[in-house]
């Protein structure tokens, strides 16, 4: 399985960049759904679900009818048997609440999950259903999210190929050109001529640097996943390459850290002992030519500046410019952008003028008088909640409902957490209830920080001198 293309930004374009196809080509479903939001976007329309997508058993169950139905199947239940039907295509599933025996087009199967039913709701593992129905999936460790999509026929491929329709296109600093497809990428030099026709062959890299500066890896390629250590080492990902924890054959595990910005990996060998944590850096998607020439497309992310890359059949490395599918303005038309998970601010030209990094994430809450109070996860995997006088207070999880989570303070007092509120009880049962704003961004650029407060009808941007605007959005060309 090859690991989600781009970022953000190219996850918002996808619909919008399609458009640029001509002909016949019948539209790709397209479904994200993210673990504790009971929202599912379909196609980039945002759908309320009644019961948000959990975690069982390392498994991801979601509400099966917004999914199969989102993706243009059908859904039938039987209440008196607790069975649910689902047919795609020629294909069909049945599932019965509670049994990890289901049938695939009348052949048994074994889950490793079984059914259930929450909040009224028929909640089916996911990965089964995806892969019964051909879907592709893709899993995103660092947000919890999973988007499904719709295979697109022979029929529409070759429709795609022959019109010369493009999803996206970059711009080289040289001038040249870089026209991706579905499943190929074309590369131009700055005069027109072609480089060469370079087909995915399902192989990436997403590459970490360690606390000595030396580069491990993980290699996917197609349903398989490597682990490269810092002296060329290969071990085998054993576990479900979906799971929030990796184990490799060896028994070492490897985690992403939850709210990390950016990205990085906590490795444990058998016995449960950190041994290191790594940092992420490029992630390389591989394509070759017929000829078996290789180009290689570089996201780089957390280096000085991000920017992205193309490594040549020659080894000559190609720079392109920024090119902005999302633009902010603000109420004094003031452009801004999110490029690679960076906060940028935009001259009117499209230049760059400012990067802040991206530092951590953080979930936002309100008391009844307008303060605000804030919990992210530290790099010790700590979940800190922050008051508004600063005052910080460890919390430590004394429930397994994923829910409603109930967190015990070293303050000594309850807090109460779902998707919706948080509640703050003393010894004394003084409640404090507070309301969920968002999610918010962290950025820095040399020392000034300001945030980004993704919320549900309206982004704020908090400057670092304390200023709010209200961010409106819009596309770019890219």
């Amino acid at each position: 399985m090859k690991i989600q293309h781009k970022t953000l930004k190219t996850i918002l374009s996808l619909a919008f960049a399609a458009g640029l196809c001509v002909g016949t080509q019948a539209e790709e479903k397209t479904a994200k759904l993210t673990v504790n939001e009971p929202v599912i976007s379909v196609n980039s329309e945002q759908i309320p679900l009644d019961t948000a997508p959990v975690i069982v058993e390392g498994r991801t169950l979601v509400p099966v009818r917004a999914v199969v139905e989102a993706m243009g199947g059908e859904v039938l239940w039987d209440a008196e048997t607790k069975t649910v039907t689902l047919t795609y295509n020629d294909d069909k599933i049945e599932l019965t609440i509670n049994s990890t025996t289901a049938k695939l087009n009348d052949e048994d199967e074994e889950l490793d999950v079984a059914p259930i039913i929450k909040d009224s709701t028929t909640m089916l593992p996911l990965r089964f259903v995806a892969e019964s129905f051909g879907y592709n999936t893709d899993w995103d460790a660092e947000t919890k999210t999973v988007t499904v999509s719709s295979a697109a026929s022979e029929e529409e491929m070759e429709d795609t190929e022959e019109t010369g329709g493009f999803l996206y296109y970059h711009e080289g600093e040289d001038g040249s050109i870089f026209s991706e497809m579905k499943d190929r990428t074309f590369a131009h030099d700055k005069d027109g001529n072609l480089i060469g026709e370079f087909l995915d062959t399902d192989v990436s890299e997403e590459v970490f640097t360690d606390k000595d500066g030396k580069t491990p890896k993980f290699v996917y390629d197609e349903n398989k996943v490597t682990f490269v250590n810092a002296q060329g080492e290969m071990k085998k990902i054993v576990s479900d390459i979906h799971d929030p924890i990796r184990v490799d054959e060896d028994g070492n595990s490897y985690e992403y850290t939850p709210g990390s910005i950016p990205s990085s990996v906590i490795v444990r060998n058998k016995e449960g002992e950190i041994t290191e944590q790594l940092l992420l850096g490029d992630v390389n998607f591989i394509y070759k030519d017929t000829e078996g020439n290789k180009l290689t497309q570089v996201i780089s992310k957390f280096g000085t500046t991000p920017y992205m890359a193309y490594i040549l059949p020659s080894g000559t490395t190609v720079k392109c410019k920024n090119d902005y599918d999302l633009i902010y303005t603000d109420k004094d038309n003031n452009l801004y952008s999110i490029y690679y998970d960076w906060f940028v601010e935009v001259a009117s030209d499209g230049t760059a003028t400012k990067y802040y990094r991206p530092m951590y994430d953080q979930d936002v809450f309100t008391d009844e008088k307008g303060n605000e109070y804030s919990v992210y996860i530290n790099d010790e995997n700590e979940r800190i909640f922050i008051y508004p006088d600063a005052k910080n207070v460890v919390l430590q999880r004394v429930n397994d409902d994923p829910d409603t989570r109930i967190y015990k303070g070293d303050d000594d007092k309850t807090y109460t957490v779902n998707d919706v509120y948080l509640n703050i009880k003393d010894e004394s049962n003084n409640e404090t209830k507070l309301t969920y704003l968002g999610l918010q961004r962290i950025y820095s650029s040399n020392g000034q920080e300001c945030k980004l407060l993704f919320g549900d009808e309206k982004d704020i941007l908090t400057k670092s001198d304390g200023t709010k605007l209200e961010l409106k959005e819009s596309f770019g060309e890219g």
